[in-house]
């Protein structure tokens, strides 16, 4: 009697891992990919935001120009494309590289003159690739949960010293290892994931922490909803983080978003996906909205 209830149960976990894998194989971090299986996909999309949080957590919409005595505004804009790929060298170790490419200006102007013009101060323009990023993800734990751990690298191919005024638009980044946990909780017809990671930069750039957190919905088949939020925290002594320059990429930005995302799995493995991202609170940092178009293929 108890073998048996014991092989409904372990009969039961597997169906309920089967349906939420199948809900979830486009893309889902703390679920491992089979041994010999796939996934890549290419995203394209848009960011833009006007107004930027503070360090006290306020957001502005206006700089002073001391030279030309006069207000102006800002419009930051990104046109943005990403790469990706996923493959399962074994069924506890998957690895996965990441590609982002983003065309971004920033458009600068002053507040209307007297005769209700609006002069521009600045327009300025750069597109770079963001970083070259590859890792891999070992499971350390399956059943009624899953847990894994992950090791990331990102070298940008700009390297750059925060706010440096001598370099060109956004200046360049940081060389950085991330280390992560993944916790996933399958149910029927839903799902729960947890990450956490410690993003490790050069001396002259913050250390980070991040938290990334969904709730997965499949109640329709070959098909995902997903909720979101994302959360980077800067590390170390506050004193240390420089005032917010719209020009440079800040080298501790603080911030907390949520979004959803919807997908569809075709049966041949296609998949589409559509995201929609938005800053909702933070310091030193642009206030975004963000939204997605991914096309992907599961082989």
């Amino acid at each position: 009697m108890q073998i048996k209830a014991q092989i409904s149960k372990n009969l039961f976990l597997a169906l309920i891992s089967l349906q939420v894998f199948l809900a979830m194989e486009v893309y889902a971090e703390a679920w491992p990919r089979p041994k010999g299986k796939g996934y890549v996909q290419c995203s394209v999309g848009s960011m833009s935001g006007s107004s930027f949080f503070e360090s006290d957590g306020l957001r502005s919409s206006g700089l002073y120009d001391s030279l030309a005595l006069s207000t102006y505004t800002f419009d930051f804009s990104g046109t943005l494309m990403t790469l990706s790929g996923e493959y399962g060298l074994t069924n506890d170790i998957t690895i996965y590289a990441t590609l982002p490419f983003g065309a971004y200006s920033l458009n600068e102007k002053f507040v209307t003159d007297s005769i209700g013009n609006r002069p521009i101060r600045a327009i300025l323009n750069r597109t770079l690739l963001s970083w070259y990023a590859i890792g891999s993800r070992y499971t350390l734990y399956s059943g009624p949960l899953t847990a894994a751990i992950s090791g990331e690298i990102r070298l940008p191919p700009f390297m750059g010293i925060p706010n440096d005024p001598s370099a060109e638009f956004l200046g360049g980044g940081s060389n950085e290892g991330i280390v992560a946990l993944h916790i996933g909780i399958p149910f029927e017809k839903s799902w729960l994931e947890v990450k956490g990671a410690l993003s490790l930069r050069e001396q002259a750039w913050n250390d980070r922490f991040l938290v990334h957190a969904e709730a997965g919905f499949s109640s329709v088949e070959r098909t995902a909803l997903k909720f979101f939020v994302d959360l980077q925290q800067p590390l170390g002594a506050v004193r240390d983080i420089p005032e917010f320059d719209i020009r440079r990429i800040h080298p501790a930005e603080f911030y907390a978003s949520a979004g959803a995302s919807f997908t569809i799995a075709l049966p041949d493995g296609v998949s589409f996906e559509a995201m929609y991202n938005l800053r909702m609170l933070g310091s030193t940092a642009w206030s975004l909205g963000t939204v997605m178009l991914s096309a992907g293929y599961t082989f």
